[in-house]
């Protein structure tokens, strides 16, 4: 039986993009990116408190999550969306 991928960095929480894939995202106060090409995912993390990020998923919902420092929001290549737990979510 094959394991599922577990990643290194911690748990993550799962968006609801798993169902629904993102169109856009939009992050503001603090972000770093890098590039996982081993995940096959852009990976941002927070490096300040506070940073948020505004999701808009194709089916028109938005969300808002805000994050302490050291926060992660994973997107996939193909739109999906995962992140560690955010201090605060908002739906718009």
């Amino acid at each position: 039986m094959k394991m599922p991928f577990i990643p290194r960095h911690g748990k993550l929480e799962e968006g609801p993009s798993f169902l629904k894939r993102i169109g856009n995202a939009d992050f503001k106060g603090g972000w770093n990116l890098s590039i996982s090409l081993r995940g096959g995912c852009l990976v941002y993390q927070a490096f300040r408190d506070g940073a948020y990020v505004t999701l808009l998923y194709n089916n028109g919902t938005e969300r808002k999550l805000t994050f302490n420092k050291g926060g992660k929001v994973f997107i996939t290549f193909g739109g999906k969306v995962s992140y560690t737990k955010p201090v605060k979510k908002e739906d718009l």
